[in-house]
């Protein structure tokens, strides 16, 4: 992907917008930023996660005026399933940026970027294919000073999602493409009505985040500078040196 989005830069393509995550590394990232500044273009990174009818919905809420107090979030892999004979062994040792950055990306977007935390990395049972660790447990804080703790266990059961709480209640992306709702005081969950015809037609995400990207609406989409951010946490949280 670097190669190609430089090539792209030098022969006067301005807008790319680039397969997640852009590159498995910081200072490869750092090397298309230059790149893109001397050849004025703009990169963007393809989190169609972030295009998800039920994400837009719940950034349209917390626009509109509610206030998140705490995030929870998980991304357990599911690695049964896993074919790792399809997936190249550097991509298999940065699971966690090449595939699991999809949660992380969506809670940054809805809550901010990290600012602070602490993070850990555990190998219960040890993975060849992904040696820095199975379990990541963790906490901190956003730039919104919106408090943050998740949990994953790729040993056990699980799977990719988020809760966002506010001062409403609590909302559930679990799927992501599904939100429901548990209002303050209640201990019933509600599934909040979406208009997700453009995510059964289409790859969930991809309509909008293509279209967006191509009628110059950027405001939603992760920039270059943002994804480097973004590695520096995903490293931490993975335990990857």
């Amino acid at each position: 992907l670097g190669n190609v989005t430089t090539t792209l830069l030098d022969y006067g393509v301005k807008n790319i917008l680039i397969e997640k995550p852009g590159s498995l590394y910081v200072e490869e990232l750092e090397k298309i930023r230059r790149v893109e500044k001397d050849k004025c273009g703009k990169i963007y990174i393809a989190y169609n996660r972030r295009f998800y009818e039920s994400v837009r919905f719940l950034k349209k809420i917390l626009l509109e005026g509610e206030s998140i107090t705490s995030v929870r979030f998980e991304f357990t892999e599911w690695i049964h399933r896993m074919d790792l004979e399809k997936i190249n062994f550097d991509v298999q040792q940065n699971w966690i940026t090449a595939n699991s950055s999809h949660v992380l990306d969506t809670v940054f977007f809805l809550a901010g970027y990290p600012k602070q935390e602490t993070c850990y990395s555990y190998q219960s049972c040890p993975l060849s294919w992904h040696s820095s660790g199975s379990i990541f447990f963790g906490c901190g804080k956003t730039t919104q000073n919106i408090p943050f703790t998740y949990h994953s266990d790729w040993n056990s059961a699980g799977r990719w999602g988020i809760e966002v709480f506010t001062n409403e209640g609590k909302y559930i992306l679990c799927p992501l493409e599904k939100l429901q709702f548990q209002k303050k005081g209640s201990i019933a969950l509600q599934p909040v009505e979406i208009d997700d015809v453009l995510d059964q037609e289409y790859k969930p995400g991809l309509y909008r985040m293509v279209n967006e990207f191509l009628n110059e609406e950027k405001s939603s989409h992760c920039s270059l500078n943002d994804q480097i951010n973004n590695l520096g946490f995903i490293k931490r949280i993975a335990g990857y040196k």
